[in-house]
């Protein structure tokens, strides 16, 4: 799966976080509700993309090195420590994903 994700969510996430940009200027000033639930949809997506690029990629890094002689003795650590901040990115994701909806609808 690491191999198959990572070459396009360099490109994939950011062109995301990117395409909130227009609806930001163009209901700044007008739409006061529609913009501040699209600034905090945005915030919760570079939230997201943090924790990816800071807690998950290095594990994820450390991991595609191991192999069965080389497995640390702590690998539970390192499974329940990705494990937690995927759950997190994926609150913050999908909470920014409503903001977004309901922006749109309301």
């Amino acid at each position: 799966m690491i191999r198959n994700l990572a070459p396009i969510m360099p490109f994939l996430m950011p062109a995301a976080m990117l395409s909130l940009v227009p609806v930001l200027v163009l209901s700044y000033g007008e739409r006061s509700q529609t913009f501040c639930l699209n600034l905090a949809a945005l915030a919760l997506f570079i939230i997201a993309l943090l924790i990816t690029l800071i807690v998950e990629v290095p594990i994820d890094n450390q991991i595609m090195k191991w192999t069965a002689a080389t497995l640390p003795e702590n690998w539970q650590q390192f499974r329940d420590r990705w494990e937690t901040f995927h759950v997190i990115r994926t609150f913050a994701s999908v909470a920014g994903l409503a903001l977004v909806l309901i922006a749109a609808l309301f």
